[in-house]
């Protein structure tokens, strides 16, 4: 090859040229045809030393090379990439991402970019809160802002997602009502959606579990001390407020004979009046009282007809208050009385005060009988009628009176028509606490021609469901 160029450099100039470009042209098809880099890179500083850097063959071993030093980078680029991955090291990774992009190496950016983004998601349903923000933090040091994105947001849904997890663990509906709001303020609708959808499966849970009606405010209740789990409502269904007037309406009367004036020494010297206005219904929901009112209704449920399925209770007792039903209006949904059981909705009469106090906890059987005597023992007296009720109403400061309309299951009723039943009170009393009776029913209507009167000795077989304002 030296001894071509010796001659080339002999002839004359033109000749002497493409003397040299011809042996240029073979050296570089050499290189192309070895596939070298390393010698198309040593024949190409020949071609330009040679003066035939404008050769076309020149260009296509530029090509040439270049093509080759990108195939063998990006070989490189993923052999870094399957270090980078096992075990993943995000500097590493970020490190052949980089040169990747900037070589326009374009598998080797996407596979980078997926597997960082995999890895994150791996994380966050993992809940590893922690290694996250180690990436957000390392991603945001090294600019791969994407990236540092994509962890920063995977940190608050996991962290929520925990937040979800622990509320759920604990039973804490308002915990999952913050992260709900929290996720909506941020926008993410889909976590704020199951935050939601965790809480209101959670109160339908406790409230089956404690038994509660389905359609109390149940979540509300939970929000509270369980001391103070209770709620009070002034009703505005009309087709409720319209019944409660009808049913004050309807039992307002004594059956005994002297109808619109009966009265007893209870009312004093006051006058009856010719009608009562129903000015508010307050509803309660009262956790415990209705707790403890259901597991008695069960206990009775269980003695007086699972245990003894061949005597069932006598029910026939024609109770005033069932002439107008609640079923379907207001919050009754789906809670029908058990009349197989003696459950009805009483009145009873009482101060606004008391009415307050009654259903903040429940009836007090100490005070049985402290204003008005116990004629059937120390118990709680109901009435079937709101006349009778309103002898015992007094006054407040608004001018409206009050009664309690409450359910009480009476079970098995000791039926008595005494004329002085006050004799024998204590054996009364302890007919129903000794298990052979739950109630009595004082028929004062048969032998004084005034009204029944209903007599419980237990006030977990009372709950106060109603309060009503009238004048």
């Amino acid at each position: 090859m030296e001894a071509a160029i010796t001659r080339a450099r002999e002839v004359e100039l033109p000749e002497k040229q493409q003397a040299i470009e011809r042996v240029v042209v073979s050296r570089l098809q050499s290189a192309l045809d070895s596939g070298s880099e390393a010698l198309m890179r040593v024949e190409l500083r020949f071609a330009r030393q040679s003066g035939a850097g404008h050769m076309d063959v020149v260009k296509r071993v530029v090509d040439e090379q270049l093509r080759l030093y990108t195939e063998q980078l990006g070989s490189r680029l993923r052999d870094q990439l399957a270090v980078a991955t096992a075990p993943l090291d995000v500097k590493a990774l970020a490190a052949v991402h980089f040169v990747a992009v900037e070589k326009k190496v374009v598998d080797v950016e996407q596979e980078a970019r997926r597997v960082m983004l995999e890895h994150i998601h791996l994380l966050q349903r993992s809940g590893d809160v922690q290694e996250l923000t180690d990436i957000e933090v390392t991603a945001r040091q090294l600019e791969w802002e994407y990236v540092a994105q994509t962890a920063a947001a995977a940190v608050e849904m996991a962290t929520l997602e925990q937040g979800i997890a622990k509320a759920v663990e604990s039973q804490n509906v308002q915990n999952l009502r913050r992260i709900a709001e929290a996720a909506r303020q941020k926008g993410l609708r889909m976590m704020a959606s199951r935050a939601d959808s965790e809480a209101e499966k959670l109160v339908d849970k406790m409230g089956e579990l404690l038994g509660l009606p389905s359609d109390w405010d149940i979540e509300d209740l939970m929000a509270k001390e369980a001391t103070r789990r209770v709620k009070k409502q002034e009703e505005t269904d009309r087709l409720l407020l319209n019944q409660m007037q009808s049913l004050v309406n309807d039992t307002f009367f004594g059956w005994g004979g002297l109808g619109k004036r009966t009265r007893t020494r209870d009312r004093k010297t006051e006058a009856i009046p010719d009608s009562l206005e129903v000015m508010s219904v307050v509803h309660v929901q009262n956790a415990e009282s209705y707790i403890n009112y259901n597991a008695k209704r069960r206990a009775i449920a269980k003695t007086r007809l699972e245990d003894t399925p061949t005597s069932p209770l006598f029910t026939d007792w024609n109770v005033k208050t069932s002439r107008v039903s609640l079923e379907r209006v207001g919050k009754h949904r789906d809670k029908s009385l058990r009349k197989e059981l003696n459950e009805y909705y009483l009145f009873h009469g009482t101060s606004s005060a008391s009415a307050e106090a009654i259903t903040d906890k429940t009836f007090d059987l100490k005070l049985s009988g402290s204003a008005f005597g116990s004629l059937f023992g120390a118990g709680i007296y109901f009435a079937e009628s709101s006349m009778k009720a309103d002898e015992y109403g007094i006054v407040d400061d608004r001018g409206y009176y009050a009664m309690l309309l409450s359910r009480v299951v009476l079970g098995a009723v000791n039926y008595v028509d005494d004329l002085d039943p006050s004799t024998r009170a204590k054996e009364l009393q302890e007919s129903c606490t000794s298990g052979t009776y739950d109630s009595i029913i004082g028929d004062r209507e048969k032998v004084r021609k005034t009204f029944r009167e209903f007599v419980v000795f237990d006030n977990h077989q009372i709950y106060p469901e109603y309060i009503i304002l009238y004048r």
